[in-house]
């Protein structure tokens, strides 16, 4: 498979994957179907080419990663002081 096709189909079974369009459950099973067909590597890299897609690239993953710290601290600040902080005068 040519670079270009790889990154298009890659950006495509993401889009669907998350919209819900199509699960990896298909894929998986389409995969097999491929596979029974004889086209193994075919197959096989549509299985690669949904695991992939369905996990999160390391930019969003800590922007992730991130906004669950964020959450936690302020739940933490929260329950410590529940007035957030504020002093009464």
């Amino acid at each position: 498979m040519q670079d270009d096709d790889y990154h298009v189909l890659s950006a495509l079974a993401r889009i669907l994957i998350r919209n819900g369009s199509i699960s990896i459950d298909e894929l998986a099973d389409e995969s097999d179907e491929m596979k029974r067909k004889g086209h193994e590597t075919a197959g096989h890299n549509l299985l690669c080419l949904a695991i992939e897609a369905s996990t999160m690239s390391a930019s969003e993953f800590e922007a992730d990663y991130r906004r669950r710290q964020m959450v936690e601290r302020t739940a933490y600040i929260t329950k410590i002081k529940p007035d957030g902080g504020k002093s009464e005068r």
